[in-house]
């Protein structure tokens, strides 16, 4: 649980497909404002997000990006696992 309603935290995952790079920050706020930025390939997972985080918080300006980064030479025999995507979310909370 999170104390203090000014933060930022910053993640990475660097793996032969790629990068994902994950952010987060807060500020007071008198209300739960949440803002979630996903690259596209993501954008089934922001439901889930702003869930966690509605969950989680009860006030706040909240602003999480996701950033995903893909290694040249294996774009084309890249796939997402949406069930492990969802899975780390949930476990990450």
């Amino acid at each position: 649980m999170m104390l203090s309603m000014t933060a930022f935290s910053r993640q990475q995952a660097d793996k032969e497909w790629g990068s994902l790079i994950w952010e987060l920050r807060s500020v007071n706020h008198r209300y739960l404002e949440t803002s979630v930025r996903l690259p596209e390939s993501f954008r089934g997972l922001e439901n889930v997000i702003r869930d966690i985080i509605r969950k989680k918080l009860n006030r706040g300006k909240i602003e999480c990006q996701l950033r995903f980064q893909v290694v040249e030479a294996s774009q084309s025999d890249l796939q997402l696992n949406k069930e492990l995507i969802a899975k780390l979310v949930r476990e990450k909370r």
